[in-house]
């Protein structure tokens, strides 16, 4: 009853009231000391709610060709660079200087696929996956908003949580220019489209406009906060047993255009942007479930930023005695690695279920590529054609990716 409810908030230190009630009257209603000052149809805050007719324009850009130079660098070399940039790697040097974990409920914490904790009296897993991004935001402000909708989707799933529900943190500049009313429209409607398509709804959210600073707007930024929930077990990217089979889930494209190591190398992005299709997320998602489901897999991780490589990075951060083997057939090495199509997966499974996930795959029609395997040889091996390209002590890439930004700032 509602007295439980308030005491169960009460127990964790947190203030709540009841403030109203679900009616069956598609109504509106306020009262005031029991007497009723509003009272309007629902429908004028839903389906008939005023919408904003400002004028916008779509940003004119020309699109820079891409440099195709970068696809024949050598691994080496491209790795050298990307471990240089520190701004996708760990951010342990500043939340372990606080208190990040929520008492002793914490399952999953900063640093995994999500963030999650464990309700007891609940028997129910919560967690939450965060993204934003600004980068190319301001001539593709429905792409940018897109990915990451379909990252933190794709985070939930990889950790075997249910998405249930979105909330909102959206940074723009001042929408009476008509050039960031576009970008405004843009990332509302694709919003829409996007939570409409996966049936989940967006609870709250917060706009801040008018970002500019001596006169220059901000790009837009939409921050996206997934969460999800399960009541059976979850998973976790870190990995903590050897001679696991390593597959990929999704498809394999050449395109390192506005990759994030295209931005290190030329200092720029250029090309077209590829945008991953929400029919291949929605599937490849719903395939990972089954997995989980099934208890198939032993860890999941969900392709971003970085591409494979940088996941990797990831799981390699609190890997211990264990090492990784790439063997993978590749047309081009560094656009298979740093590649960031979204909507993708690395799974990691026991050999004896390799006919069963690729069956399945299979039936369902879902690309899937065995790409190596958990060793115990300490070592990150990247081999391509059977020519090993790249090795490296697991130990010398945790340290950098565990502390390159305490460095930079000691």
């Amino acid at each position: 009853n509602e007295n439980n409810i308030v005491e169960f908030f009460r127990n964790y230190g947190l203030e709540a009231k009841i403030f109203g009630r679900i009616i069956c009257e598609k109504n509106y209603k306020v009262y005031k000391n029991n007497n009723l000052i509003i009272d309007l149809p629902i429908e004028i805050f839903t389906k008939k709610a005023p919408i904003y007719d400002r004028p916008f324009k779509k940003i004119d850009f020309n699109t820079i060709e891409e440099n195709k130079d970068i696809y024949n660098i050598s691994l080496n070399k491209i790795i050298e660079i990307f471990l240089n940039n520190f701004t996708k790697f760990s951010k342990n040097y500043i939340y372990e200087q606080y208190d990040h974990t929520i008492q002793n409920r914490t399952y999953l914490e900063m640093g995994d696929n999500v963030s999650a904790i464990y309700l007891d009296e609940l028997e129910l897993f919560i967690g939450f996956s965060l993204k934003g991004s600004s980068d190319y935001s301001d001539i593709y402000p429905k792409e940018s908003v897109s990915n990451s909708l379909y990252k933190t989707y794709s985070d939930l799933i990889s950790s075997g949580l249910e998405p249930i529900a979105t909330t909102n943190n959206l940074n723009f500049g001042n929408p009476e220019i008509s050039e960031i009313m576009w970008q405004f429209k843009e990332t509302i409607e694709c919003m829409s489209e996007i939570l409409n398509k996966f049936n989940i709804p967006n609870i709250s959210g917060n706009v801040s406009l008018n970002n500019a600073t001596l006169g220059n707007n901000i790009n837009p930024c939409a921050v996206i906060v997934m969460v999800g929930k399960s009541k059976n077990r979850i998973l976790s990217r870190f990995i903590n047993e050897s001679n696991l089979t390593i597959g990929l889930i999704g498809k394999e494209i050449s395109d390192l255009s506005y990759s994030i190591i295209q931005k290190y190398i030329l200092n720029e992005y250029s090309g077209k942007l590829s945008i991953s299709k929400f029919e291949d997320v929605f599937k490849n998602s719903k395939f990972i479930k089954y997995l989980n489901e099934n208890n198939l897999i032993k860890n999941c991780i969900s392709l971003g930023e970085g591409g494979i490589f940088l996941s990797l990075l990831k799981i390699i951060s609190k890997i211990n005695n264990f090492g990784i083997e790439l063997k993978v057939k590749s047309n081009n090495i560094n656009s298979f690695l740093f590649n960031e199509l979204l909507g993708r997966y690395l799974i990691f499974f026991n050999e004896k279920n390799s006919e069963i996930i690729i069956n399945e795959a299979t039936k369902n029609k879902i690309e899937i590529h065995v790409i190596g395997k958990v060793s115990n040889n300490n070592n990150l091996e990247i081999k391509n054609n059977d020519v090993l390209l790249y090795s490296e002590k697991i130990e010398n890439l945790k340290n950098i990716f565990n502390k390159k930004l305490e460095n930079y700032f000691i």
